[in-house]
């Protein structure tokens, strides 16, 4: 299975997500791919994991998003998992080009911090990848998916509203698809996520309170209606829609 994450705000790069094994101690001089950014905040420790820069202003999603949600959410929850997951990297001598490589290597030998961290890191990556100012519809192939799990994007939106607001405490919601192209969503609990286990993923909204409380307080169901029906990047979706299917 592939995911598509973004090299710059305005390109995509696939990612494998066949597992490899990190390396622990060795000079790793590969190019990095998946949480690789054009820029990157300096203050942010050195390592595999990077600050992305935004694909769009910091104001863009306002009044759904406001500009001190995104700047507090982007610069320092973001930039704290971000610097977190490096140091751990360090700590434990692993060189790996793949964050998801570095993911799946923590879970399974039960390094807690690295992969509290390292996934934090990534979810939020892929987040910002999933919002987009313009908000707009599905179209194509996604479209017509859609429309067969669901019977109308409308439908879809409730269904995401209605998994979203049920998610208990802090997680993440998925739209997923497997490898036949059939759609799911998903939600998951604190760091985790469905592509660590090789689904493709098309969009994800953090349910973490640090996304939406400034803005709705208390009122989740209010940020999933309003970021869902307004402010979901579907051609993000699409690109990505389009590795699940089958070849």
């Amino acid at each position: 299975m592939t995911l598509l994450s973004s090299s710059s705000p305005t390109g995509h790069q696939a990612v494998n997500h066949k597992a490899e094994t990190p390396r622990r101690g060795a000079s790793d001089t590969s190019p990095r791919s998946g949480l690789e950014a054009s820029t990157m905040n300096r203050s942010v420790a050195e390592g595999p994991f990077r600050l992305t820069e935004l694909p769009f202003k910091q104001a863009a999603l306002a009044p759904v998003v406001s500009e001190e949600t995104i700047r507090l959410h982007h610069g320092k929850h973001h930039a704290g998992y971000v610097e977190k997951a490096n140091a751990e990297v360090a700590r434990l001598g692993i060189s790996s080009s793949s964050p998801l490589a570095i993911i799946r290597h923590a879970r399974e030998a039960a390094e807690t911090d690295l992969y509290r961290n390292a996934a934090q890191a990534w979810n939020h990556d892929f987040y910002w990848r999933s919002l987009s100012e313009k908000g707009g519809a599905p179209a194509g192939a996604l479209q017509t998916a859609i429309k067969h799990a669901f019977e109308s994007v409308q439908a879809l939106n409730s269904e995401l509203v209605e998994k979203g607001a049920g998610q208990f405490a802090s997680g993440w919601l998925w739209l997923c698809a497997d490898d036949q192209g059939e759609l799911s969503i998903e939600t998951t609990s604190n760091a985790d996520s469905p592509a660590f286990d090789g689904t493709t993923c098309l969009l994800t909204v953090d349910v973490w309170e640090h996304a939406y409380y400034l803005d709705y307080q208390n009122e989740r169901k209010s940020y999933l209606k309003e970021i869902i029906e307004t402010r979901l990047n579907w051609d993000f979706a699409s690109s990505n829609y389009q590795t699940a299917l089958p070849t």
